[in-house]
């Protein structure tokens, strides 16, 4: 608790505003908290901070830039690079070339072996991590607000009235996407240690396990640079925080690729880093 709310004070310069809460005032805050009440010291309370459901922004934001003449290419996949000297000319897919003014790289864990096949060494290695989300409509056990259990290293957010997501734990298995039953008991562990009368309510057939890549960078700080091709700029390298960061490094990438001054010093999310 200690720690954590050093952390908070450090961020408090940047803008990032929060409090600092003590056990009973953890527990108003967050009423399924209550059966762990004396496992609480405190708990710092980021009041800017939002949650929703990831899943849907991106199928909003592909239909409103579907919208705008955006032409997506799903289940498709990049065979190879056409190149002339310094740029690239074309993306060679099961769907044909596609030929383009600016290319951006941005395909999560998947960058690595891509960028490789233009001679690009990117540090981008798939970290899989683990959730399991909760089909508990009318759980009075249920939080209403996102909680990250520093202790246990886990986050439980509640996606919407019907769903509640735990998610922790990572892995390195290549690009395995298989799920581990012993992962999914183990975030179920540890949702019972932070609600359990949650996780005794919660039917098995109520739960659904999901794994997935995050791509995690050598030094934990993604890659929004410019390359040794003209035309091709890295957005990726975001860990296990993309959806958080998504807005944001899409605008540097966006300033990057129209030639606008950004509005941070790239430097330090340059490939030339390492």
């Amino acid at each position: 608790f200690a720690a954590s709310s050093e952390a908070a004070r450090h961020l408090e310069p940047f803008g990032v505003r929060f409090d600092i809460l003590d056990r009973d005032a953890t527990i108003a805050a967050e009423p399924a908290l209550n059966p762990v009440a004396a496992e609480i010291n405190g708990s710092v309370r980021f009041t800017d901070d939002e949650r929703g459901d990831a899943y849907q922004f991106c199928t909003t934001l592909t239909d409103a830039l579907t919208a705008r003449g955006v032409k997506f290419l799903f289940n498709q996949a990049v065979t190879g690079f056409a190149t002339q000297p310094g740029r690239i000319s074309a993306v060679q897919t099961s769907a044909g070339d596609i030929e383009a003014d600016s290319f951006v790289l941005a395909a999560g864990s998947y960058s690595t072996p891509l960028a490789a096949m233009l001679g690009i060494r990117l540090p981008v290695r798939p970290a899989k991590g683990y959730s399991a989300t909760l089909h508990c409509k009318d759980n009075s056990h249920a939080p209403r607000m996102p909680i990250s259990d520093n202790g246990v290293h886990a986050a439980v957010t509640p996606i919407d009235d019907e769903r509640v997501r735990i998610a922790g734990t990572a892995e390195f298995a290549g690009l395995d996407t298989t799920i581990r039953q012993p992962r999914i008991d183990y975030l179920m562990s540890l949702l019972q240690k932070i609600y359990p009368k949650l996780a005794d309510t919660v039917r098995p057939q109520d739960i659904t396990p999901w794994a997935g890549l995050r791509p995690m960078s050598a030094d934990g700080v993604p890659t929004i640079s410019r390359t040794m091709y003209t035309n091709l700029l890295l957005n990726t390298g975001h860990g296990h925080i993309g959806w958080t960061t998504a807005m944001g490094s899409a605008r540097l990438a966006a300033d990057l690729a129209c030639d606008l001054p950004p509005e941070l010093d790239l430097a330090d999310y340059s490939l030339n880093r390492f």
